[in-house]
């Protein structure tokens, strides 16, 4: 993409945010907030993201417990699968298209299927056959990874899994099926996917794709780390997951053909990309800069590694990353004491307040956008304690 196109492009996406209605609050031009709408049925928000066209999605609660997949941009919400018992978002591209899963009304209990949406179509992804599948994935090139279970055969000895790209409404390329893994497969911005599974031996195994379909990579977890899960896969291919040695977390990341440990803070025990929830979040960019939080006893710190260097973000005693984009700011949630969390942005000019609107309490960062100084999160306003959407630029 030529730079003056992708300048447009976030310039546009920018541009954008503030057309959903909301609440503005007074502040310097370059920082300003906005309350997203929320439904009234609607007990809160979770999982909030914003894609590089401006569109941000996440799930709405319902009084049984239930997520459901809505989207803002230009308006109010608009909740994509409203007769689904339950629906989950993995992934949004600049496009519009959303992807995910639903339990259908009248399926069987358990039962969940891939889908997506766009334009306000429903688009069915569950290939014949399965008994559960998911799209887990989406990228800027309009592909969508399926991830789907058969029941076993009489010689299986392990669920049988089916990993395949889709393009186009139709399957592209099927890239494995075998037994199943650990954790869900990544789908990365270019066109690679990553996926951890049973090798020949029985030993788990990282196996890469590039953007063909090629298998660049079938390795073996390093020892004597644990079983690796995967977190986050940049253009270039580059992998990043959670491992563990013996009782203590590390980070490890895949580039060039070979694991590394991204190693700890100077006196730290472990490090972890998120000490609790690592779940759709974003710890690398194209840069190969990595976000983590290493810790110590009861203080956990918010660092950035690249080329064998550990930087910490902030001096708070604890500190968690949500995200990092491609221009290097890192979205964090610091606690200056046990009982003080507050959202924080740190761009190259130093840290800035990602705090909801005035009148809110306790807020929290959810993510960022891919290329701007722009975030999305959800804060409370007394005497209501549900979750409500707000967007930080």
């Amino acid at each position: 993409m030529g730079r003056k196109l992708a300048t447009a492009l976030v310039a546009a996406a920018v541009a954008l945010v503030p057309a959903v209605p909301g609440t503005a609050a007074a502040g310097p031009a370059r920082d300003r907030v906005w309350s997203l709408p929320l439904p009234e049925e609607a007990t809160g928000v979770t999982n909030l993201r914003i894609t590089g066209s401006g569109l941000v999605y996440g799930h709405l609660g319902h009084a049984d417990g239930t997520p459901h997949v809505a989207v803002w941009q230009g308006g109010g919400p608009r909740e994509l699968a409203p007769g689904a018992v339950t629906s989950f978002a993995y992934g949004a591209n600049g496009s519009g298209l959303v992807v995910g899963q639903v339990a259908p009304a009248d399926a069987e209990p358990g039962y969940r299927e891939a889908v997506a949406w766009l334009g306000g179509r429903t688009i069915d992804l569950a290939p014949e056959g399965s008994t559960g599948s998911a799209a887990v994935g989406v990228n800027d090139r309009g592909e969508v990874l399926v991830y789907s279970v058969f029941t076993p055969g009489p010689d299986d000895v392990a669920l049988p899994v089916r990993i395949a790209v889709w393009h186009g409404g139709r399957v592209a390329r099927v890239l494995y099926e075998g037994p199943e893994g650990t954790g869900i497969p990544l789908l990365g911005p270019a066109g690679h996917v990553a996926v951890v599974v049973p090798n020949t031996e029985g030993a788990s195994s990282l196996r890469v794709w590039d953007p063909r379909g090629a298998l660049v990579a079938d390795t073996p977890q390093p020892t004597p780390y644990a079983v690796p899960f995967l977190l986050d896969l940049n253009s270039r291919g580059e992998v990043v997951m959670q491992s563990a040695l013996g009782a203590l977390g590390r980070v490890l990341l895949w580039q060039g053909g070979a694991f590394t440990d991204i190693g700890l803070l100077p006196g730290a025990e472990s490090t972890d990309a998120h000490p609790t929830d690592f779940f759709l979040r974003d710890f690398i960019n194209d840069a190969g800069e990595v976000v983590a939080t290493s810790r110590t006893g009861a203080t956990s710190r918010a660092f950035r590694w690249k080329n064998g260097k550990a930087t910490p973000l902030t001096p708070d005693p604890a500190s968690y990353p949500q995200a990092i984009n491609e221009r290097g700011d890192v979205a964090l949630m610091t606690c200056p004491t046990p009982t003080t969390c507050t959202p924080q942005l740190i761009t190259r000019t130093g840290p800035r307040a990602a705090t909801g609107p005035t009148g809110t309490t306790t807020a929290t960062v959810n993510a960022l956008h891919p290329h701007a100084p722009v975030v999305v999160g959800t804060a409370t306003t007394p005497p209501h304690s549900r979750a409500l959407p707000y967007v930080r630029r």
